[in-house]
């Protein structure tokens, strides 16, 4: 190949690591695990969502892998090759799920439910606001005292009004469990019907600030109460539920609080005072990770017994990646508070600063 010929690949080159530098700025990671680079698409080259491209169409699009992303001002369907599938500009917020997306506003009588193409799948006559958990779609009424939830082709599965806001909500693929601000744990079945009900109590002010849930294992955890604040966890026995272990916690937080439980049953995280809480559930012992923990996810990666910790805070966000609980494998600066990350399959698909990327995760 002529010195000429080489001059276009190498500015390719150039260009995919300064991008991959700038998406994702790499802290140090033990040798035997690696995160590469495996595509990159950008969301800002447009100010209409009419300007983007959609390169699968008709039936070949409707029936390939789509992953749904909020990002910025974005929000849409992409699949794990990079292919974008739709991409929309929010007006007001989204509900966004893999395969649909549903726009919203909080004046709105119905919705309309898009498709993994943006092509209108079905519609909601019910005005609320709209979510996705665990691949299951509900809607809290406009006074959030009341939740439902839909099938996905639009019909009304069940409906419960609690007689008090909603302060915290968590849904798994067996239970849907809601906190009020009156202090009340309220667990639903796939049915509608009522499977727990009950109040904590421990704590001068009674609401529940966050809520994680567990069906397989029975399993509900909570953050409830201001002065004192606590921890619970609640395990069915018997049939029913009750406190298996509780502790106080040094925090007064007056806001929601985030809480997850890990798929393999072994730990909590949740929000603390000076960090991301991880608690053991075996025997109630506790490590932190000096990170910002206001508004944190997990995503968990079973094959190689990974955790990949998304922490943010009011500018920016780092992806963690941890071999639970508490080894940090390394760590990743990403621009923009409103970033987000992901495991799928092989995959870490992140966005940040209005660009999409993937990374294949592996060893060295």
């Amino acid at each position: 190949m002529t010195e000429e010929a080489r001059k276009p690949l190498a500015a390719v080159a150039l260009a995919l690591a300064v991008l991959s530098y700038y998406f994702i700025a790499a802290g140090r990671l033990e040798p035997e695990f690696v995160l590469a680079p495996a595509w990159t698409a950008n969301l800002d080259r447009a100010g209409s969502a009419d300007a983007f491209a959609t390169p699968a169409t008709g039936a070949a699009a409707s029936e390939a892998v789509a992953l749904g992303f909020e990002l910025g001002r974005f929000h849409g369907q992409v699949g794990p090759d990079g292919r974008i599938l739709h991409v929309g500009l929010r007006d007001f917020r989204s509900a966004v799920s893999d395969g649909y997306v549903i726009p919203y506003d909080f004046d709105s009588d119905g919705l309309t439910v898009l498709d993994s193409v943006g092509a209108p799948s079905y519609e909601i006559k019910a005005p609320g606001a709209p979510w996705f958990s665990s691949g299951r779609l509900f809607l809290a009424g406009p006074e959030m005292g009341s939740v439902s939830e839909y099938s996905g082709s639009g019909e009304l599965l069940w409906s419960l009004d609690f007689g008090a806001p909603i302060s915290a909500f968590a849904a798994d693929e067996g239970l849907a469990v809601a906190g009020l601000v009156d202090g009340t744990i309220v667990a639903i079945e796939r049915d509608g019907s009522v499977a727990l009900r009950t109040a904590p109590g421990g704590s001068r002010i009674e609401i529940i600030l966050g809520l994680a849930v567990d069906s397989e294992r029975g399993r509900i955890a909570a953050i409830c109460g201001i002065d004192r604040q606590r921890f619970v966890l609640l395990t069915r026995t018997g049939g029913a539920y009750r406190v298996a272990s509780h502790s106080y916690l040094s925090t007064d937080f007056r806001r929601p609080v985030s809480i997850r439980l890990s798929a393999d049953g072994r730990h909590a995280w949740y929000e603390g005072a000076t960090g991301i809480v991880v608690r053991q559930l075996e025997d109630g012992s506790e490590s932190t990770l000096d990170l910002p923990s206001r508004d944190f996810t997990i995503s968990e990666d079973p094959s190689r017994g990974l955790t990949y910790l998304l922490s943010r805070d009011a500018a920016s966000a780092t992806l963690v990646v941890v071999s639970p609980p508490d080894r940090v494998l390394g760590r990743y600066a990403l621009p923009g508070a409103d970033a987000f990350a992901r495991a799928y399959g092989d995959l870490v698909f992140t966005g940040s600063s209005e660009r999409l990327a993937a990374f294949a995760a592996g060893e060295d």
